[in-house]
């Protein structure tokens, strides 16, 4: 891909004239959640391989059913804690800085689609 790289909002704190206030909380807010998706995979990665292994010794189908559940409740957790973390970042914002952060994300969405477009076409 050509020079389209992501970036986070800390590489837009002038344009979105973040305080120092914000960027701590910020940080310590996409710290949290990283920490916590980073244990959760965790526990996924070892229950997926758990599954795995219970498939492959064609143990009770309760307990792959049981398995499957904790698999799901880890997914639903990880999803539930991204959307919450969201909302805290909004929490942190102005209206104003809100509106030009998805403005932002919304034409950097559009860049990567006209690269993958681009390189379709180079196939």
């Amino acid at each position: 891909m050509e020079d389209v790289q992501a970036k986070t909002i800390f590489d837009y704190k002038d344009e979105l004239k973040l305080t120092d206030k914000q960027v701590t909380d910020l940080k310590k807010t996409i710290s949290d959640l990283q920490a916590y998706i980073t244990e959760k995979r965790k526990q996924l990665d070892a229950a997926g391989q758990e599954l795995l292994g219970l498939i492959k010794e064609k143990a009770n189908l309760k307990l792959i059913k049981q398995k499957l559940e904790q698999i799901s409740k880890i997914q639903v957790d990880i999803s539930y804690t991204d959307i919450e973390s969201s909302r805290k970042v909004e929490g942190i914002l102005t209206l104003d800085q809100i509106d030009k952060w998805k403005k932002i994300q919304e034409e950097y969405r559009v860049k990567m689609q006209a690269e993958l477009v681009k390189q379709q076409d180079k196939k």
